[in-house]
């Protein structure tokens, strides 16, 4: 077996690669591990990438992108005269990697690619990264990996140290363009993404720009045009300058994470100046002091404190910078542990985040979702490593395929519901198109017996388009359904008519809410999708303490902005009073279990402009509907003193209730 991971990072790419169980090591270019992710397009159209992209840049630094991954959002750059597709910028370097681990398997190519990627991104992005690699003809068999679930597994590598069960790292990540930083706990088999956040404006370059500043207040009263000119280059002459002194600012950086002093090279007439690390660290001390913030931050958002953190593990090429550890040490107490080279450590650790195949789909080994970890084809399909809270799933904009082991016919891919869906395969060869009437009636017999058979056995709680996942099912009208093949509803004023009769329906997406529903939820209500009234199904399925009048059911619509995992409910429980209501929210708390790692209760009582306002969050709620592992859904409970409604989120693929207590602070929580 021989697997392969790509670290596709703002400065460099790392690639390591594992051959029939050996130990796994990173691939040299050019004598070192970290391949340059730049780019350069030739005026003949020629690509270039890695340090030869660097020294052709010299020549023409407008034909030149030193940082494709920063673009990623951009779709289109413009290389000299040509506009080059962001997907074909990225797949040149990827197509030089693929080069070289042939050239170093004999020409054989690797039986599964690992790709890791931010757990901040979303599906858009995670689709311009595989799209890239199947550009590079890098094959079908591609998986996404989170890059702190890489670097927790890592972590376990490293001497003396080791991730048990229930313990919990967090990924200091301080690369050329971003500062990432996440909070991962172990489970019994797998790895857990608890809290993430970042810092897009903080990286190497960030810290390069910061010494040329502080050598340009030094060194341009020697020529302030020219210096000008340098900055804002606009002849081949000042580019080149420019670039040259780019490259000189940044091994200045570099060299004082070694040693306590340097130059720093300057371009003719300038004269080239000294700086010490205590200098550097005065530049930088403030930049670095809010990833010590948002550290300290996500920290307190996945309930986990500093004395209770297996370590810390310094990653990405910035983080060697002494003054992380130092600052790290003073503010948490905790000394952080780093590799040699910390640029390797998220592509050597993806080779160890364990991978298993259930059927026809290769999902995260341990992992509680069953919907965005897709079986790999050899037509293209990605496979989506262990989770991270906040990663969204795959986009249906990826292009099916077949999984693993399955007919060729047969399609995997994540729907706009987020659970994988898997289509038996159709021939449409002329004996299927023959087919005639008698195989019909018997295959309609079929399906029939086979749908009751479903419904006698399967249990109460079924009804989830994920097959890992068991929810609460709804009756949703025409309307509703055509939502569900990906149409966005049609919303309606947040604010009900005063003619409408409060307690009918007819209003919000599919006009299925009551005006008074519609005005419990807010004007966020507008962007819910699949609504309908499932209050039979729901009575008839829930313990009788949850058993209400009325049953709205809603989707929340999947997206980067929401932040949620896979599919999320949204209920509107209408009980007989608020009495009543009240007593419904009690229950909920009474019957909830809370995570291992949630150590932070935000349920309560508070004040609004509209009542009192009753909270209640659950990482476990079986009452409403069970995970992939048979424990209970995370869900969150609310409702107003004055009011006969309950509100309730439910995740069905999230691992806590952080996710939804964020989006619902954002929408729906009264003011």
């Amino acid at each position: 077996m021989r697997l392969l991971s790509i670290d596709f990072g703002t400065s460099n790419t790392v690639v390591a690669l594992a051959v029939d169980g050996q130990a796994p090591r990173t691939l040299t270019f050019d004598a070192s591990p970290l391949l340059p992710s730049a780019v350069f397009l030739g005026a003949d159209g020629s690509v270039t990438v890695g340090r030869e992209a660097q020294r052709q840049a010299r020549l023409d630094p407008a034909r030149y992108e030193p940082n494709p991954k920063r673009r990623i959002d951009d779709g289109e750059v413009l290389l000299g005269d040509r506009v080059v597709d962001v997907v074909d910028l990225i797949a040149a370097v990827l197509r030089n990697v693929g080069g070289e681990v042939r050239r170093q398997l004999g020409g054989a190519a690797p039986d599964e690619v690992r790709l890791t990627h931010p757990a901040q991104w979303g599906a858009p992005r995670q689709n311009t990264l595989v799209s890239a690699a199947r550009a590079a003809g890098l094959g079908g068999n591609l998986v996404l990996i989170p890059e702190p679930v890489a670097a927790a597994a890592q972590y376990t590598q490293l001497p003396g140290r080791t991730l048990p069960a229930g313990g919990t790292v967090a990924i200091y990540d301080l690369g050329g363009g971003t500062f990432d930083i996440a909070v991962v706990g172990r489970t019994q088999n797998d790895f857990h993404v608890l809290a993430e956040a970042g810092l897009s404006d903080l990286g190497g370059l960030d810290f390069d720009q910061a010494v040329l500043d502080h050598v340009g207040r030094t060194a341009s009263s020697t020529d302030p045009a020219r210096w000008l000119q340098i900055l804002r280059p606009t002849d081949a002459s000042s580019r080149r300058a420019a670039r040259a002194m780019a490259e000189d600012v940044r091994a200045a950086k570099e060299t004082l994470s070694r040693y306590p002093q340097t130059e720093v090279a300057l371009p003719d007439p300038f004269a080239d100046v000294h700086l010490t690390r205590p200098e550097f660290e005065g530049l930088v001390r403030p930049s670095l002091i809010r990833s010590i913030e948002v550290l300290q931050a996500t920290l307190r958002n996945a309930g986990v404190g500093p004395e209770r953190l297996t370590g810390i593990f310094l990653v990405g090429g910035s983080s060697r910078i002494p003054l992380v550890a130092k600052l790290i040490q003073d503010q948490l107490g905790v000394t952080p542990v780093a590799l040699d080279q910390p640029e390797t450590a998220v592509a050597l650790g993806a080779l160890l985040v364990p991978i298993h195949r259930e059927g026809n789909r290769t999902v995260a080994f341990g992992d509680r979702m069953s919907g965005p970890n897709l079986g790999p084809s050899s037509s293209g399909q990605p496979v989506l490593g262990p989770r991270s809270d906040r990663m969204p799933p795959a986009s249906p904009a990826l292009p099916a395929a077949a999984g693993a082991g399955a007919p060729a016919a047969t399609v995997t891919g994540s729907g706009p519901s987020g659970g994988a869906a898997v289509v038996p395969g159709r021939s449409t060869g002329a004996a299927a198109r023959s087919t005639g009437p008698v195989w019909v009636a018997i295959g309609v017999a079929v399906v029939l017996v086979a749908a009751t058979i479903v419904l006698l056995v399967v249990k109460p709680f079924s009804g989830s388009a994920d097959p890992g996942v068991t929810d609460l099912p709804t009756t949703r009208s025409s309307s509703s359904a055509s939502s569900s093949a990906g149409q966005t509803s049609t919303a309606v004023s947040s604010t009900p008519s005063g003619s409408a009769d409060p307690n009918k329906p007819g209003v919000g997406p599919n006009k299925a809410m009551t005006p008074a529903e519609l005005a419990y939820l807010g004007p966020a209500a507008n962007k819910l999708i699949n609504c309908g009234d499932s209050s039979s199904l729901f009575n008839n399925q829930v313990p009788e303490a949850y058993r209400v009048k009325r049953v709205l059911r809603c989707e929340i619509p999947q997206s980067d902005e929401s932040g949620l995992i896979g599919r999320t409910l949204v209920y509107v429980l209408t009980a007989e009073s608020p009495a009543a209501a009240k007593k419904l929210t009690d229950q909920i708390k009474k019957d909830r279990k809370k995570d291992q790692y949630a150590t932070e209760d935000k349920s309560g009582d508070s004040t609004t402009s509209t009542g009192t306002l009753t909270l209640v969050t659950a990482d476990h709620l079986e009452q409403l509907g069970a995970l992939r592992d048979g424990q209970g859904v995370p869900a969150i409970a609310w409702v107003l003193d004055k009011q006969p409604f309950v509100g309730v989120m439910v995740g069905l693929s999230a691992g806590s209730s952080s996710e939804l207590l964020d989006y619902y602070n954002i929408n729906y929580k009264p003011r």
